[in-house]
């Protein structure tokens, strides 16, 4: 069974599963911090026309798209906190 810890970065930037790892008390009062931000703008080549032919094969072709989009995210957010970034949204 994951611990309290795991469940949380599952759902939150790692910046607010590792503050509420050092500050388990409850906030009774708004907090702020300062990062400084960057911003990653990704394309996936071939994207559209995969999706099409993945979409028409039925639900197995949908279930492919996911995995390669799970792949593909999993290795670009692995990179990104493998070097001390967080990922506080995708758009």
């Amino acid at each position: 069974m994951p611990s309290l810890m795991e469940t949380i970065s599952s759902y939150v930037p790692h910046v607010v599963a590792r503050r509420f790892a050092s500050h388990p008390e409850l906030l009774t009062h708004p907090i702020g911090e300062q990062y400084e931000p960057a911003v990653l703008y990704a394309d996936m080549p071939g994207f559209t026309p995969l999706t099409e032919r993945l979409t028409k094969l039925g639900p197995s072709g949908v279930e492919a798209l996911s995995e390669l989009l799970n792949d593909f995210m999993g290795k670009l957010v692995g990179s990104i906190l493998d070097h001390g970034g967080d990922v506080i949204k995708f758009a």
